[in-house]
């Protein structure tokens, strides 16, 4: 999904000049990431993106004179689908974090289970090595 990123209320200025272009097409940037510096009459400022994403295109160069509403970068963003199929996928591919009690479970991994850890308590048969 495209997102345009547009010149925002600079208060009092009408026209305000792009000093500075922090971004390149094709740099992936996080949310919050500053994409260019306007400079009014009274301040500069950097603008923040919105949203994490992809550059597709610099709609401005460096002295510009833009005003409210001024097409600025356009962003390729990931669905609100894609973020939640990545991280099932990360997650999938994750390995659990547990313990390690030195006892090594019969399909071979470390206090693998809820179900080993329950065995290692009582009989301890599903270990080999030290048992208990």
């Amino acid at each position: 999904m495209a997102l345009q990123v547009l010149v925002p209320d600079v208060g009092d200025a009408a026209e305000v000049e792009i000093i500075e272009i922090l971004v390149s097409v094709g740099d992936v940037i996080a949310k919050d990431d500053s994409l260019v510096v306007l400079e009014s009459d009274k301040a500069s400022m950097e603008i923040p993106t919105p949203e994490g994403g992809k550059v597709v295109s610099i709609a401005v160069k460096e002295g510009d004179i833009v005003d409210e509403g001024t097409l600025i970068i356009e962003l390729e963003i990931a669905t609100a689908a894609e973020p939640a199929m990545q991280s099932a996928a990360n997650e999938k591919n994750t390995p659990k974090s547990v313990p390690d009690s030195g006892r090594v479970c019969a399909e071979g991994a470390n206090n693998c289970c809820a179900r080993c850890r329950r065995s290692r308590r009582s009989a301890g048969n599903r270990f080999t090595g030290k048992g208990g």
